[in-house]
């Protein structure tokens, strides 16, 4: 191999990192994902990352025997009052919800929505009396997601190292001539 080609291996190498690297942050089409509660009167999980304007689908899983509900408010960063139930009421009924399923014990619904387009939290709660009281609440955070994720890092990863390996090779085949 000339030594003119060189350049054009490094290139390659570099080409190929920032293609997979640029994907990797380009944001998601869709969540799916489960959000489980029962009778330890939480959420899992209690916090729900989405992209602004992603399409969300959540399958609210009640695997306990009480009911609860999933009501997930679309005020962005409010306070809402959560340690009073009276409080509670008059704020759920009068603030618009992204979701609001209602579930008896040992039953599945579905929470279709769009996140919103402004970042921030968006707060959700078990509206039966003393649920949210007791600590049965959450976050949905609205972000813009930057950092990779652990399959982008496994694919660099596994294209990098090999070309890395080749352009290696090639300089020292190089060198030996």
């Amino acid at each position: 191999m000339k030594l003119s080609k060189l350049p054009l291996v490094t290139a390659f190498s570099l080409l190929t990192v920032v293609l997979i690297s640029s994907s990797a942050i380009m944001p998601a089409r869709a969540l799916e994902t489960d959000v489980e509660l029962g009778d330890t009167r939480t959420f899992v999980p209690d916090v729900i990352r989405v992209q602004p304007g992603e399409q969300v689908s959540l399958r609210i899983v009640n695997s306990g025997a009480d009911p609860h509900t999933f009501t997930l408010f679309a005020q962005r960063n409010a306070l809402v009052p959560k340690e009073d139930f009276t409080q509670l009421t008059a704020y759920n009924d009068s603030n618009a919800k992204l979701a609001d399923i209602w579930l008896a014990g040992g039953k599945v619904g579905w929470a279709n929505f769009t996140a919103p387009m402004e970042q921030g939290t968006y707060t959700f709660v078990c509206m039966i009396v003393g649920h949210a009281q007791t600590g049965m609440d959450g976050v949905m955070v609205v972000t813009t997601q930057t950092g990779l994720d652990t399959l982008t890092i496994v694919v660099i990863t596994g294209v990098t190292i090999p070309v890395a390996v080749v352009a290696i090779f090639l300089v020292l085949r190089m060198r030996e001539r």
